[in-house]
């Protein structure tokens, strides 16, 4: 680096009056101004107002220029010179342990006026979205932090990107945020904060600190995690009418899959759950699936995305790295108490045999919310014990049967929700190419969702206690039966075969491997109260049930969704020829599917017309509640937010 000191002293002198007077007016003292060297350079054939940034000890790093208030719009706001240099905090010299308590800001001007009114603060030089782990280390032990970003979305992210990583690295710190006023307007900081307080002759300082509310969340409602459901305020508050009204307006096909990942992560606001839930949206390519994860994405503090992940990344064991190194790395930390999203589980789906088993295992441990511990040669045991909650979307295409197969050896944690995307006429296609471009939709969607999410964590900040006592009997029923109905329809059917009698004949033996249902149950109840919270209700009602009924029949495997939905149309009673219809399969096949759903218990045989050579199958007396005009109408109401009717399309398999 050739910049001199003497380079330095020249800067500063060349300073013109008018622009220090410009940052004076700014509320930045003259005393600061002359203490941190601000001056003045041309670089590029343009004017910058100059920031150099020095180490702890005093030594020159690289210099962060600033457009001045009256250069085109087009010479960029800031840039380091020289190119290339790495980002830190600023100013680090007045980080000392001297001082109780920072404040955390976004821009260097911001982190000056703070100083030039005897308030210790630091700023990343690299922007609102950066704050480096090893930058930890420079604050010492036991000190008050305090969070206070622009009110733009970038610092909304920033800030609570930041206190998620200060919150789970120093717990030693007294963590805690100012969101500033709304009345400053999008985009306002601190700054623009101080300047009104002294227009209004306010103390800045007083009115500042008196914004300030704790990061850490309180145990007063005897929660046993320590669950952080503070988040950035929305933009506006949104109510689930909102949320619904602009759904429908740009993605009416796909309102039922968004609803259900809304009732997914409004799981976390509830303070007995401590069950993981997994949901998979499943269809053909192009259907919506990633679209409808994209509502949820980016939401910090209350969702997580990942593009690529595999189960072993929960809690790491990666030769190249280090292992005091691995707990930077591992995924549990940084998914919990949040909404883990991945776009496409057919990845992970897709793998051979042996991997698919073994990735399996580990997600279905993981989906305990207890943790996940390793043995490994290389680094030995590896572990994260305890509250490790998270919840689970994904999507994916058609399960294979495969695929199925293993999920029932390792006992089915995961439920799933097909699209049921219809085929476009002509005619939708045409328009849809005229219509405004699909991102700007999805873009409106993801910031209603976003608004949303952050009005209801703001309204329940420390979770909320459930009084199930007061839940409505019926639907607790309605969530119970749905619970049975899955246990069987997940059922594993293992054949074994006896060797020939004297006649040559070959017997065959059919064993049911049916789940209890108590997981289910439970998992199914937790699904219906997040769907409750989201509609702004404390207590669980007949609007819960279509999406608990339509998760019980979507989450069967292979046909057997399909025909469930096709027994509710025929009445409870399919024959052979209505089977070979419906699936385009062979009798042989119809049969065999026909004779599956009876091992498990989900219908009986009987006998039909004398001189008829089919197959009769009726709903078993104990799943007949499916036929009623109750279970109807739930399944119209869920077909209603559908693409198409639940029967049309088959998303369960191949």
């Amino acid at each position: 680096m050739n910049i001199t000191k003497e380079d330095i002293v020249k800067y500063k002198a060349a300073l013109p009056p008018e622009i220090k007077q410009y940052l004076i007016d700014r509320c930045i003292g003259a005393d600061m101004i002359d203490a941190l060297d601000i001056g003045w350079m041309k670089h590029k054939k343009q004017d910058w107002i100059v920031f150099p940034i020095y180490d702890r000890n005093g030594d020159l790093l690289f210099l962060k220029l600033k457009r001045p208030p009256d250069a085109p719009a087009t010479q960029p706001k800031y840039l380091v010179y020289p190119k290339g240099t790495t980002a830190c905090l600023y100013p680090l010299p007045y980080l000392t342990p001297a001082c109780d308590r920072i404040v955390i800001c976004e821009g260097e001007p911001d982190a000056l006026v703070l100083l030039s009114h005897e308030v210790y603060a630091i700023t990343s030089t690299a922007g609102a979205g950066t704050l480096h782990e090893e930058w930890l280390k420079e604050i010492p032990q036991n000190m008050v932090v305090t969070f206070c970003f622009d009110l733009d979305e970038g610092g909304r992210l920033g800030m609570q990107k930041g206190l998620d990583l200060v919150y789970d690295r120093r717990p030693d710190i007294d963590l805690r945020y100012i969101t500033l006023p709304s009345v400053l307007g999008e985009g306002g900081d601190i700054t623009d904060f101080f300047q009104r307080a002294k227009t209004e002759g306010v103390d800045a300082v007083t009115a500042l600190f008196a914004l300030e509310a704790p990061y850490k969340p309180t145990n007063d409602a005897g929660w046993e995690s320590k669950r952080s459901l503070q988040v950035i305020a929305p933009r506006k508050a949104r109510t689930f009418s909102d949320w619904k009204t602009v759904i429908q307006k740009n993605f009416p096909d796909l309102l039922a899959a968004a609803e259900a990942l809304l009732s997914v992560t409004c799981q976390l606001l509830i303070q007995d759950i401590s069950n993981c839930f997994a949901l998979v949206l499943v269809d053909v390519p192009s259907a919506g699936k990633t679209i409808v994860i994209n509502f949820f994405d980016r939401i910090s503090g209350i969702t997580y995305s990942s593009d690529s992940f595999t189960p072993a990344s929960f809690v790491s064991n990666a030769a190249n790295i280090p292992k005091e190194k691995l707990a930077e790395i591992d995924l549990l930390p940084r998914i919990r108490h949040k909404t883990f999203l991945f776009r496409d589980l057919a990845t992970i789906f897709s793998n051979r045999e042996d991997d698919l088993l073994k990735n399996l295992g580990i997600l279905t441990r993981v989906l305990d919310g207890e943790g996940f511990a390793t043995d490994s040669g290389l680094h030995g045991r590896r572990e994260l014990v305890g509250d490790y909650l998270f919840m689970f979307v994904a999507g994916s295409t058609p399960i294979q049967p495969r695929v199925w197969k293993a999920m029932g050896t390792l006992g089915p944690r995961i439920f799933f929700l097909g699209l049921h995307t219809r085929d476009k006429s002509e005619d939708e296609l045409t328009d849809q190419l005229q219509d405004d471009a699909y991102k700007v939709k999805e873009l409106a969607c993801r910031e209603i969702t976003q608004d949303f999410l952050r009005t209801l964590w703001q309204t329940h900040k420390e979770g909320m206690k459930w009084n199930k006592k007061e839940d409505s009997k019926e639907c607790l029923k309605v969530i119970v039966r749905c619970a049975k109905l899955l246990a069987r329809l997940r059922g594993q059917v293992q054949i074994h075969r006896d060797r020939m009698d004297s006649e040559g004949k070959e017997y065959v033996y059919t064993v049911p491997v049916v789940e209890k249902p108590d997981r289910i149950n439970q998992c199914l109840y937790n699904f219906a109260r997040g769907h409750a919270i989201a509609m702004g209700r404390t207590q669980i009602s007949e609007e819960d049930m279509h999406l608990v009924v339509l998760l019980a029949f979507d989450s069967a495997p292979g046909h057997r969704s399909k025909l469930m939905h096709k027994l509710i149309e025929s009445n409870g009673e399919l024959r052979t020829d209505n089977v070979e219809k419906f699936l385009g399969c062979s009798d042989e096949t119809a049969r065999k599917e026909m004779k599956t759903l009876c091992v498990l218990g989900i219908c009986k045989e009987f006998e039909g017309s004398t001189f008829e050579p089919q197959l009769h199958i009726r709903l078993a007396e104990d799943l007949r509640w499916f036929l009623s005009d109750e279970c109807r109408k739930f399944l119209r109401t869920a077909s209603n937010h559908l693409g198409g009717s639940p029967s049309e399309s088959d998303p369960a398999s191949a």
